[in-house]
């Protein structure tokens, strides 16, 4: 996978709109800490920094984010190996046939995600399948059910009620109407982003997502697409949650006793960003 087709415009933030005075006082008390956080950190030189800073995704970062996502979503995986597929070098004869294709399928649909990006594609339920229908293009299948089949391989929506450790799931038969509104209200912030800090309103997105649940399958991978996709858009980092850190994503996105509670996995993965800048970014002298 050449470095040409990764690359992605990535700024380390928007500096118009992440750090003013007059953005603090709109912004949440706890992205408001965020931002802190990451002045701390570089210092007097931050604001330079930031406007200065026009680097691609590299390859690797991009790579990165596929293979923790492949992670989160279950697959069992050495990083080489998953390097390996994506780039088109020999394969590992222990890495099965189905997590080749996922992970091919995997890699097509993050570079639609990427050309989407560059053309501010706006949210849709029709895209939203789409981007499903890349993920699962090798490995979804017809599923049968009492109240008829679907698809998983066309972005069909799931039917039939189900229940997970994160909490009921919205009904199957309301779906589209959910995940259209959030389409909808998502879009509409998009258009007044100096608002809101894209991180609090990718992580919104991604965490109303999941308690919607709308495929039989892929939601991790499509979810964590999406809110990356809301990052690409506004050429922000990349959101790399690490696979070890599964435990505390599922925590962070359960809702406290059946009632929606977004602020704590905002703050998870305000955090996690943060962390990956403590990596990447140091002050300068």
């Amino acid at each position: 996978m050449s470095a040409q087709r990764y690359n992605i415009p990535n700024k380390i933030v928007n500096i118009n709109r992440l750090v003013t005075n007059n953005h603090k006082k709109r912004t949440p008390v706890l992205f408001t800490r965020i931002i802190d956080k990451k002045e701390r950190l570089c210092g007097k030189n931050y604001v330079k920094l930031a406007k200065n800073t026009s680097k691609g995704y590299s390859p690797r970062r991009s790579e990165t984010l596929l293979y923790e996502i492949a992670r989160l979503d279950g697959m069992d995986i050495k990083k080489q190996d998953f390097f390996n597929i994506l780039n088109d070098i020999e394969i590992s004869p222990k890495v099965t046939r189905e997590d080749t294709h996922r992970i091919k399928d995997l890699s097509n649909a993050f570079l639609y995600l990427v050309k989407c990006a560059q053309q501010r594609k706006r949210l849709s339920l029709d895209f939203v399948r789409e981007v499903s229908a890349k993920v699962m293009q090798h490995t979804g299948k017809e599923v049968y059910t009492t109240i008829g089949g679907y698809d998983t391989s066309l972005g069909d929506f799931r039917l039939g009620e189900e229940y997970y450790e994160e909490g009921i799931l919205a009904n199957y038969a309301q779906i589209p109407d959910m995940l259209e509104q959030l389409c909808k209200e998502t879009n509409e912030k998009l258009g007044n982003v100096h608002d809101i800090l894209t991180v609090k309103l990718a992580a919104d997105f991604h965490y109303r997502f999941m308690h919607i649940k709308p495929f039989g399958a892929g939601n991790i991978t499509v979810g964590l697409l999406m809110m990356n996709y809301i990052q690409m858009m506004f050429r922000e980092p990349l959101i790399i949650i690490p696979g070890e850190d599964k435990a505390k994503y599922l925590v962070a996105i359960k809702m406290q006793k059946d009632t929606p509670t977004p602020e704590t996995f905002e703050r998870f993965v305000g955090e996690e960003l943060l962390s990956q800048l403590r990596k990447e970014v140091s002050p300068q002298k």
